[in-house]
């Protein structure tokens, strides 16, 4: 996605992922209703993954760890790392 600053890409990423509504319209993903008037699929279960911007790790974890804070309630996907002794659970 591309676009002029200010045009709306953010904001339609993250209606994509769940994180905003849709002031209008719908998002239908291979066939699936995600988002329109009366449905709203919850983040979680939304397969597809969303970089922020800014920085959102926890700061007092190493980039591994936050990783690895995910990893076990992943459902599906291609993470694999070796669990830390130093991070917490």
């Amino acid at each position: 996605m591309f676009g002029a600053p200010g045009c709306g890409k953010t904001t339609v990423a993250r209606c994509i992922a769940g994180l905003e509504r849709f002031s209008t319209g719908f998002c239908i993903i291979d066939g699936e209703v995600w988002q329109d008037e009366t449905t709203f699929r919850a983040p979680h279960l939304r397969p597809i993954g969303y970089v922020f911007k800014e920085p959102c790790l926890f700061p007092h974890l190493s980039v591994r760890c936050n990783l690895l804070y995910a990893a076990p309630n992943a459902s599906r996907g291609r993470l694999r790392l070796m669990r830390w002794p130093n991070c917490l659970p």
